[in-house]
């Protein structure tokens, strides 16, 4: 069965979202042409990311973690040894900054699900052997 689970979203990126718009806007008021095409490319991926920033559970027990137009990866659940509940602002595919940290022999991730109890307890359907620490 696949599941898949939304990213947490925080009010910072929320502002940010709403800051670059605005930005975007003034720029191209004030016949800022350049700075409003960048901006406005910016404002694109950031909405890309609000919108497609997602961690799905794949029934061959693998964590495929996506967020807008940035490279997906897999994580195989059975390799994971460890999750840490954590608050950073590390720039990682989470748009919150109550994370989740995922701890592997190979590399450690961050996520950020909207239900993190929820979300463990699906992953731990496929390796009770995670340790959850908060």
């Amino acid at each position: 069965m696949v599941r898949t689970f939304k990213s947490k979203i925080d009010r910072w990126y929320h502002l940010l979202v709403w800051i670059i718009l605005g930005l975007v806007f003034y720029s191209f008021w004030q016949r800022y042409v350049a700075f409003g095409i960048v901006m406005l490319i910016v404002f694109m991926f950031l909405v890309e990311t609000l919108i497609h920033t997602e961690y799905i559970i794949d029934a061959d027990g693998y964590l495929r973690v996506q967020s807008g137009f940035l490279p997906s990866y897999k994580i195989n659940m059975a390799d994971i040894e460890q999750i840490k509940y954590i608050r950073n602002n590390r720039i990682a595919y989470a748009l919150s900054f109550e994370r989740l940290q995922i701890i592997t022999p190979y590399a450690n991730r961050m996520l950020s699900p909207e239900n993190p109890e929820e979300f463990i307890k699906e992953i731990r359907k496929y390796n009770h052997m995670i340790i959850v620490t908060k």
